[in-house]
């Protein structure tokens, strides 16, 4: 058992070894689209912003409208709420939306992402969130960047193997999103009430508004592994242990894997649907309507829910010819950038093929090293490792933290 041992470690090597290599293949193939598809989307902000107008060999096959439209071409700039349209099309990141981000995200401008230039991690990218001058926060770029251990256990990808960095969002005073003022004798109240007491009737008043965490897209600029980490030091320390409080490791690691693997998904969304694909996205769903006023008031909100963003029911069809336009013409680049990403796959197709044939070849080693025959005689030792894959199952479930 032990040479059968040896031999599949040696196969297990052999695997991370190609996993390796094929990482790197795959980095030098989005670093290379990435670097296609710049100035593409670099033409793309200036369309969407308004800041340029397309060109004709942008505008090829587009099918003009009536004349009257065509009167009205310079009564239109850019396209309307672009990038708020295409999020709340999108089934990921609109799960995150609320209402009462619609109104800071309307000054959304452009979206990018990009390789973190403070790290040479492989698994590693930026989103930044480009945005106009705007009520909520003073800067004009706020950014996620997220980065992954190269070198990850043979088990996958754990929690630890991710690390995330953010800006710090300079909110305006009563801006911040990401929490909600309440009153705190209807807070109270509502406390008591869960518990089967009785409140008393609500009194507000400028003293009696206190501030509570809230769901907001904008969460996504909050801390997450990093922040909690000490959360779970204080539990491990053994004073911590004589006052009863370690299972604040065991809530603080859990509430920090489920925000991460969240945020995770968010950002990855918007690298690979998001950005690529945004034309394609604002065409297929509904188009957003301004809300006259705003919907972020001062006060309380005595809704406690997260409620979703909806779209107003409005086509592409009924957009004016000048931004029917503009947004061909950013169809157009979104299938040029696309067809570039195309032809440098189709150079690294090849190597990645080759690196999955050595792999095969190394998944069938294994498979003949574990199928060896038990011993005919009672007296021969067995050369097999009994229950092979259910423990690695059981080993691989115990260790990924969001199973």
């Amino acid at each position: 058992m032990e040479a059968l041992v040896r031999q599949l470690k040696d196969v297990d090597e052999k695997l991370a070894e190609l996993e390796e290599r094929a990482a790197v293949l795959k980095n030098n193939l989005e670093v290379k689209k990435a670097e296609k598809c710049k100035p593409f989307y670099a033409r793309r902000f200036e369309i969407i912003s308004g800041k340029s107008k397309p060109n004709d060999s942008e505008l090829e096959g587009f099918a003009d409208g009536s004349p009257e439209e065509a009167g009205n071409e310079g009564t239109y700039t850019g396209i309307p709420y672009f990038w708020l349209t295409v999020l709340r099309n999108q089934d990921t990141v609109s799960e995150h939306i609320s209402k009462r981000d619609e109104d800071a995200l309307q000054y959304l401008e452009d979206i990018r992402c990009c390789k973190p230039s403070d790290t040479k991690a492989l698994g590693g990218f930026r989103v930044e969130f480009h945005f106009s001058s705007n009520p909520y926060f003073s800067q004009k770029v706020l950014w996620k960047q997220i980065c992954v251990a190269d070198n990850l256990s043979p088990q996958g990808m754990q929690a630890a193997d991710i690390a995330d960095t953010h800006c710090t969002v300079n909110w305006k005073d009563g801006m911040n999103l990401t929490f909600r003022a309440v009153d705190k004798k209807k807070d109270k109240d509502a406390k008591k009430a869960k518990k089967g007491k009785k409140g008393n009737p609500l009194t507000s008043g400028s003293d009696g508004v206190k501030l509570k965490p809230c769901a907001s897209f904008f969460s996504l600029f909050t801390p997450t592994m990093e922040a909690l980490q000490n959360e779970m030091d204080f539990a491990e320390d053994p004073t911590a242990a004589r006052l009863g409080l370690t299972a604040l490791r065991e809530k603080a690691q859990a509430r920090a894997e489920k925000t991460a693997a969240i945020h995770f998904e968010i950002l990855g969304a918007l690298r690979q649907e998001v950005i690529p694909k945004a034309a394609s996205i604002f065409s297929t769903g509904s188009l957003h309507e301004p809300v006259t006023g705003g919907s972020h008031e001062a006060g309380y909100d005595d809704d406690d829910e997260f409620e979703v963003v909806s779209a107003a029911e409005q086509s592409v069809d009924t957009l004016p010819l000048p931004v029917r336009k503009r947004l061909h013409a950013v169809q157009t680049l979104q299938s040029r950038a696309a067809a570039e990403c195309m032809t440098c796959a189709a150079d690294a197709f090849r190597d990645l093929c080759a690196l999955d044939t050595e792999r095969q070849q190394l998944f069938d080693k294994r498979t003949a090293a574990l199928s060896t025959s038990p011993p005919e005689k009672a007296e021969e030792k067995s050369t097999a490792i009994p229950r092979f894959w259910l423990l690695a199952l059981k080993a691989r479930l115990r260790s990924v933290p969001w199973t």
